[in-house]
């Protein structure tokens, strides 16, 4: 609504609608993740428990060898697609968009997540002070080393254009980052914050009711700020924290609700 109305839109909710679903034709935006999920937690329901368990038995056993086709796995379901379809292709039917040559990607990743969460994962991953079977320093040092190799090449314009070899040079380095970087984070977290913290606890637990709250406050904060003489950088951290701490206080007190905390 606030673009709308930046765009020479009038106020007026019957023509924004209109606008939206036919002119605009349902343009993509924070929803098209969450219908996603949804959809990938039916697949997950489907598929025999023995899939999951055998990443449990992989980090028991080889764990690097796990990473290596962890990072195989995401490889495969990005570069193919990204370079036969195009990075930033986007296909879908009225509101359910979604990203065509990602959607293996996210699934592999809403996979493992769904299989460490229901296991002994921090005594797999961090085992006799490495991490997932491999030296914690080369592990923290290339998600950096990566990730600005793949800032370069894309500021000098790599992937731009219809050369196929770049644009799968920058999927590669896309593909590296992805698996070592959660890695690097959950080792991080466990390294560094041992001490358990009122403010960090109820930002873990409200954490999806956040994401799932945030974007009706985001928006109306930004359409009570149109008409406000602001830089642009002050409406930024306005909104920001006030759709962050709205949307968290929110949460808080929807879960004081027995049925609605089982959900978020």
């Amino acid at each position: 609504m606030p673009a709308w109305f930046l765009a020479g839109g009038q106020p007026d909710t019957g023509q924004f609608i209109l606008d939206y679903i036919f002119r605009q034709q349902w343009p993509v935006g924070p929803p098209w993740f969450i219908w996603l999920l949804l959809a990938f937690n039916v697949f997950a329901l489907l598929l025999p428990l023995k899939l999951f368990r055998r990443l449990d038995a992989g980090l028991q056993r080889r764990p690097a060898h796990t990473v290596f086709l962890w990072w195989l796995f995401t490889l495969l379901s990005l570069v193919p697609l990204g370079m036969w379809l195009g990075r930033y292709a986007w296909t879908g039917f009225g509101p359910f968009d979604f990203q065509v040559n990602r959607v293996g990607f996210y699934l592999i990743y809403f996979l493992t997540g769904a299989a460490l969460g229901g296991m002994d994962w921090q005594a797999l991953v961090f085992k006799d002070n490495r991490l997932a079977g491999l030296p914690a320093g080369i592990c923290v040092a290339l998600p950096p080393v990566f990730f600005t190799v793949l800032e370069v090449l894309t500021y000098r314009g790599w992937g731009a254009g219809p050369d196929r070899a770049s644009a799968g040079l920058l999927e590669l380095l896309l593909t590296a980052i992805c698996p070592f970087s959660c890695l690097v984070l959950m080792w991080l977290f466990r390294r560094f914050a041992q001490r358990p913290a009122v403010l960090s606890g109820s930002l873990v637990a409200n954490a999806f009711g956040i994401y799932l709250c945030h974007y009706p406050l985001l928006i109306w904060l930004q359409y009570a700020l149109l008409g406000v003489s602001l830089p642009s950088v002050v409406k930024f951290f306005l909104v920001s924290a006030g759709s962050l701490a709205g949307s968290w206080v929110l949460t808080a007190l929807l879960r004081r609700f027995k049925p609605i905390s089982k959900i978020l």
